[in-house]
Formats: structure tokens, sequence, C-alpha cells
């Protein structure tokens, strides 16, 4: 693998998250409309031992969480891409520095990226072995800049989410949670991590607010104001029946 590579700094990095405005996840980041400003952007990188972390490849971080989702967009620079390399993030209820003691995986693998072809796997790791889940939790693409150098791969992660059953890890909110980034050239990801980092994040309880639109509240006000209405209607006709009781009851007397 030919690649950029440049001192290492540190071996993990800790990000408290927030909410944002969710980007569109197509591998391109677009800085004409600020798609990823809301993002807690970091700068790390991937090592081949996480136990001795030497001679790291630098890696652009990008992670926002809108509603019950992590978005998150992971950019590097190689000198050479290889036709099938790809990036994953695996994660698991406890924090290991070794990828294969990892729960789940969502991983963007290029098929071929010369012609820009990838697909978006999910898988659930055990023994140390990846197996395909039945059904596709979340969403992925990447993209190769044209200069052919920097690429950059971004996912939709769930969260809180229990939908995927026992095949899919379900991440808290409210603590801080081990995601592990990992990068290879082959589609043999039991054998052949080659690089990887571990990224702490604490993801925050969402708390559903519905945003209710102008005709909505148009019709919520109509619709007060016509029982209101009828309301007082029904109130001035049980008057006027007590009125009229009351007119009977004096010319019988």
């Amino acid at each position: 693998m030919s690649n950029c590579l440049s001192p290492a700094f540190s071996a993990e990095t800790e990000i408290i998250l927030d909410f944002g405005t969710k980007p569109t996840i197509d591998g391109y980041i677009d800085r004409a409309v600020d798609e990823w400003n809301d993002a807690i952007k970091s700068n790390f990188f991937l090592y081949q031992n996480l136990s001795d972390p030497k001679n790291g490849l630098e890696t652009d971080l990008w992670v926002i969480q809108h509603e019950l989702f992590l978005y998150i967009a992971i950019s590097f620079e190689l000198v050479e891409h290889h036709q099938n390399e790809y990036v994953g993030i695996l994660t698991a209820e406890e924090e290991s520095l070794n990828p294969l003691d990892y729960e789940d995986a969502k991983i963007i693998q290029f098929t071929n990226i010369t012609e820009g072809t990838f697909e978006y796997r999910d898988y659930y790791i055990n023994n140390s072995r990846f197996f395909a889940d039945s059904e596709l939790q979340g969403a992925g693409a990447a993209q190769l800049d044209i200069d052919g150098e920097r690429i950059t791969y971004e996912f939709k992660i769930p969260v809180e989410s229990s939908e995927g059953g026992n095949e899919d890890l379900r991440i808290e909110a409210g603590i801080y949670s081990p995601f592990m980034i990992i990068f290879g050239e082959s589609q043999n990801y039991d054998e052949e991590i080659i690089l990887m980092n571990l990224v702490s994040l604490f993801i925050q309880f969402y708390a559903y607010n519905p945003t209710i639109s102008a005709e909505q509240i148009l019709l919520i006000t109509l619709a007060a104001v016509i029982f209101s209405l009828i309301g007082t209607f029904y109130g001035y006709y049980i008057y006027q029946i007590i009125k009229l009781k009351d007119k009977i009851k004096k010319i019988r007397s």
C-alpha cells in the first residue's frame, strides 16, 4: 500500500456529540452549502497496531447527530488507491484495541474504485468472523476525488434502535460508546484489516419535538373556533330550555 504517512499523535479520540442538520450521504462533502457545517470535526490517525501506534495515516473525521441517526464522514489521502479498498465502522458495548472483539460492522466496500462502484454492507461479528445481516441498517456512500488521491466515506448509522434484532448492536444514548474505524484493501475482513483507530462518541438523548406547519396551525385554530362556537350555541340552547321551563311553571301556578 502506498500512502502518505505522518507522525502519530494519539491512539484515541473522544467526542461529545451535538445535534445538527443531516447531510446527504453521497460520499461528497459539499462545502458550497456548508453541508457538514454542524458537524464536530476531528483530525486523527489510523494505525497498523494500536498497541504500538506509529506512522499513522492522517484522517479527517466529521460527526453529526440528527434525531436518531449518526452521520459520520471519514476522509484521507493516499498516493495510490486499491481497487477493492474499504472503510468500516465497528461498534461494541466494551472498548477493545482488537477490531475482531467488536460486535457489529458497517462497511463501505469498493468493488471497483476506478469505476466508482461500491456497496454498503452490514455485518455482525461472532467469534472473530464477519456474517452478513439479513437486513441492512443504515446507509453509506463513498467517492474518490478527481485528483485520484483524497477519498471520502460517509455513513448513516441508527442509534437507540433495536430494529436489527440480535444481528445489530443497539447504540445507547447518554454514555460513551466505542467506535472502531478500520481500513483495508480486500474483502477478507476477518484477516486483512490494515489500519484502524478507536473513537469514543458520547451519544445524546433525542427528545422528539414534532414540527407543526403553518397549515396545521391554521387547521387547529379553525377546529378550536368551531368547537367553541358549537359549545356556545349548545349552552345558549340549554339556557333557553331552562327559561322556557320556568315560564311554564309560572303559567301553571
